[in-house]
């Protein structure tokens, strides 16, 4: 199962490689920015400069750091504007070297192993196990997982890790580190490469540090310090300290009241100059805006949510009726399978949801060891088409199957229309989608292994045939391509 869940998670690695490029080839292209704005700073600048060594400037400055207005760089006889971008510079610099420089771990800590963690012969690591706590890996981690945790310890190399959620916490990474998850989280670590982030939700505390950070996700929430940032999103908080340039590009974009950077700050997003508010404390060199032209990400995104409320329309319409033929099909093709179904789980409710829920573990259980061999790799592609079938045919059957239990009241087509029509509209509810697709899948499932172990209910199928002739025999003709479901003459009591 880890082995599995460690394919499917090395895509997501995949597009962390590819954020990286992207993330590369924009630090490249943004040396040769175009015209950019000076920044305009107190001299509370000046005397924060002054002490480098100060983790946060003792005053802040009161006048706002940057303008958005197109403006020609300072001359080079502006020799205040040039002192103030030289002070500026060798401070966030100072700020920036001394947060990389710590050792979050102590050199003379003891750390201890961990069961189930051994290095390979170039000292590199292999591992499902999770968390890590208080251990030194002496080589590279490779790491999937549900849950990736590093805690307290120490990676002399690079770390490479998938996971639903992920975390470094008061830990010391020697090389890169390249991360895909739902959400990643970067508190009190420093990693002296750069950290390529790819998760739908990022915090990255004032505390960490890294050579570069690359981030895409939908909420990025950075403080941290760093010498390179690029940021890709929905939505960005940047409040960090960078001793270089950065990239922002999100439909919403805010402006901490301690960011500092010394480079040029990029900003590429399709909001207003007037929601844009930059905060008189930031410390910001040089900015170049790009507001009111939406790049390729804000277009999307613009776009996604002016369609959203017909989309979603559109998408429960078509569920429903894709649903409601599927049932109709199942009718015209196997009407009294549906009435078996019926009534083979009133008379054998325990019986079914027993099988069902067997064979569904046992196919998840196929899927995934079946991926380990070459060999069994054909048997678990064709146990997954079999799961994606059911998972898509599941709930228009169970629909329908018990919606004819009505079918004294109601002809069996309205039935199915019925049944097939309120079980797809579920679907779209919260909490109970998830319910009724479970129930749906065991009841499914549970039929069809009943069936193949066990057979058919020949007198079932042999009354409803000759139900069907029997209507139809008197005009001549048949009436209707959709057959009809019967009752037996001799039902069952519980029928």
């Amino acid at each position: 199962m880890q082995v599995v869940v460690g394919i499917a998670l090395a895509f997501l690695l995949l597009a962390v490689a590819f954020l990286s490029f992207n993330a590369y080839a924009v630090e490249e292209g943004s040396a040769s920015a175009a015209t950019s704005n000076e920044a305009s700073s107190s001299s509370a600048v000046a005397e924060s400069a002054a002490t480098p060594e100060a983790k946060k400037p003792e005053s802040k400055p009161e006048s706002s750091s940057a303008s958005a207005s197109s403006s020609v760089p300072a001359a080079p006889d502006d020799k205040d504007a040039q002192a103030t971008a030289t002070t500026l510079e060798s401070y966030v610099a100072a700020q920036v070297k001394a947060a990389l420089e710590r050792e979050v771990v102590p050199a003379g800590h003891a750390l201890a192993e961990i069961e189930g963690i051994h290095a390979d012969t170039g000292g590199s690591v292999f591992t499902f196990v999770s968390p890590i706590n208080a251990t030194e890996i002496p080589g590279d981690l490779y790491w999937v997982g549900n849950r990736v945790e590093l805690s307290g310890s120490k990676i002399d190399n690079d770390v490479l890790a998938a996971g639903f959620q992920g975390s470094f916490v008061n830990s010391d990474v020697a090389g890169d580190v390249r991360i895909a998850s739902q959400s990643a989280l970067i508190d009190n670590s420093v990693i002296k490469g750069n950290a390529d982030v790819l998760a739908l939700d990022i915090m990255i505390d004032g505390s960490s540090a890294a050579n570069g950070f690359y981030c895409g996700g939908g909420t990025i929430d950075f403080k941290g310090a760093s010498k390179r940032f690029i940021a890709y999103g929905q939505s960005i908080y940047f409040d960090g300290t960078v001793d270089g340039d950065v990239t922002l590009s999100a439909q919403d974009i805010v402006i901490g009241p301690h960011a500092k950077v010394s480079g040029l700050l990029d900003i590429r997003s399709g909001q207003s100059l007037e929601v844009l508010d930059i905060p008189a404390t930031a410390q910001i060199a040089h900015i170049d805006t790009n507001l009111d032209h939406p790049n390729t990400i804000d277009q999307i995104t613009q776009i996604r949510a002016a369609i959203a409320p017909y989309f979603q329309i559109g998408s429960l319409l078509f569920v429903v009726v894709s649903f409601i033929l599927l049932g109709l099909a199942a009718l015209w093709g196997f009407g009294q399978k549906l009435t078996e179904a019926n009534r083979l789980v009133r008379r054998y409710p325990l019986a079914v949801l027993v099988l069902g829920c067997i064979a569904l573990m046992l196919m998840f259980v196929i899927v995934m060891l079946g991926t380990v061999l070459i060999f069994t790799i054909p048997l678990s592609i064709v146990v997954a088409l079999i799961l994606i079938i059911s998972a898509i045919f599941c709930v228009p059957f169970t629909g329908a199957s018990v919606a004819l239990m009505f079918r004294k009241r109601f002809k069996p087509a309205l039935c199915v229309i019925l049944g097939s029509g309120i079980g797809a509209a579920l679907l779209f509810v919260p909490y109970v989608n998830q319910l009724v697709f479970l129930v749906s899948m065991i009841y499914f499932v549970g039929y069809v292994v009943n069936i193949a172990m066990f057979g058919h209910d020949e007198r079932h199928d042999a009354s409803f045939h000759a139900r069907q002739a029997d209507e139809d025999a008197p005009k001549g003709k048949a009436r209707g391509i959709l057959p009809v479901a019967v009752e037996e003459s001799n039902a069952d009591p519980e029928d």
